[in-house]
């Protein structure tokens, strides 16, 4: 079928009757006109053209040997390219065609011999031109349709980043304004080097939450890149503990690698599962009160794959809050602590991206078990 304009008369026309001599002479008008021409002679064989090429306009006798014109216009019109094909019945005599009943079953038009041909043209030409009208008018609704879901897209995007700001970013901003309005009132306190270290690190946390956020927005503009290669696992978690040992020591907190150094090395982008690891330890400790054990694992399955855990013996994650957890359009709140998810949002996405998939569980001993799967590397 063709999109055809109605300033063309190229068209493929699909005629259907007996090839009587006034069919035939139709059809030579027709060609001379530019049009391409199929012929059916049977209900049965337009049908079966028609499932093969959709015409962009069908001339139907309504004589035809096997099927009645009207049944065969039906069932052409239950094929859903055929709904804007117009099909012009042709009628002889003039009077054999009951009107009513053409357009119930999907007829646009008719023409009966002996043909008037500038008029049978004329028909033809302005039914092409009407059904073009309708195909760029569906088109049209298609490219709004994108377009509005394009806009619902940034619409959801930009929730994302106002809520985060608002649920994330004010408290705290305000609470160190409050900080250094109690300085200017009071003065400065006796041991000044530890409250400005303080509120050096809540500026750094901050800083960390607009870093996020723009991840975020290349994540959802661009998708997650991997740089796939094999990975030790044991020898990655085992980095990821001695880099978190010297706050670990501070807060307190124990973070116990429980992998063996001889599991098997996982198809991976290091950089991003380090991300993963890390932001899974920074959420436990964000949202569980000291002393608290951390724990890392790995098991093999037959399947190919492996699950790591990050489990905590924290006070756990009700399960309304545990549904969304990796929800990026709607906040997180673990005991009193109030989070935009941002942060699992992206490792859901990184985990995704590796083809495996991240949950949660909360442990009926108490604490919280995270877990996501990663493909082992397949020997060659």
């Amino acid at each position: 079928m063709n999109a055809i304009h109605p300033s063309s008369p190229t068209a493929e026309i699909l005629l259907v009757g007996d090839p009587a001599d006034h069919l035939r002479l139709l059809s030579v008008i027709l060609s001379e006109s530019g049009y391409k021409v199929y012929k059916a002679t049977t209900g049965q064989d337009a049908i079966a053209m028609t499932n093969l090429q959709i015409p962009d306009l069908i001339l139907l006798d309504l004589a035809l040997p096997d099927i009645s014109g009207y049944e065969v216009c039906r069932r052409l019109k239950e094929i859903p390219e055929v709904l804007t094909t117009p099909i012009l019945f042709i009628s002889d005599p003039p009077d054999a065609l009951d009107r009513d009943r053409a357009f119930a079953v999907g007829g646009a038009d008719s023409i009966a011999p002996p043909f008037h041909f500038p008029e049978v043209l004329a028909r033809i030409r302005d039914r092409l031109a009407l059904k073009w009208q309708q195909e760029q008018l569906h088109h049209q609704n298609l490219r709004l349709q994108t377009e509005i879901q394009e806009r619902q897209n940034v619409e959801d995007t930009l929730y994302v980043y106002l809520h985060a700001l608002s649920s994330e970013l004010r408290p705290p901003i305000a609470a160190m304004a409050a900080l250094l309005e109690g300085w200017l009132q009071e003065g400065l306190p006796e041991n000044p080097q530890d409250a400005i270290a303080q509120l050096r690190q809540r500026c750094d946390r901050q800083l960390h939450r607009l870093d996020t956020l723009m991840e975020v927005n290349d994540l959802e503009m661009w998708g997650t890149a991997l740089d796939l290669q094999p990975v030790n696992l044991y020898e990655l978690v085992q980095n990821i503990v001695t880099e978190w040992q010297p706050l670990l020591n501070k807060i307190p907190a124990q973070l116990h690698n429980q992998i063996d150094p001889n599991f098997p090395a996982v198809h991976s982008d290091p950089q991003q599962l380090e991300r993963v690891f890390n932001d899974l330890i920074d959420n436990a400790i964000q949202h569980n009160s000291p002393p608290l054990d951390l724990q890392i694992e790995a098991v093999k399955h037959n399947t190919g794959f492996v699950t790591c855990r990050v489990s905590d013996n924290g006070q756990g994650i009700h399960s309304l809050t545990r549904d969304r957890l990796f929800d990026a359009t709607r906040p997180t709140l673990v005991g009193n602590v109030k989070g935009s998810g941002l942060g699992l949002y992206l490792c859901q996405q990184i985990i995704q991206a590796h083809g495996g998939e991240i949950s949660c569980l909360t442990n009926p001993q108490g604490g919280t078990t995270i877990s996501f799967t990663l493909a082992i590397v397949t020997k060659t």
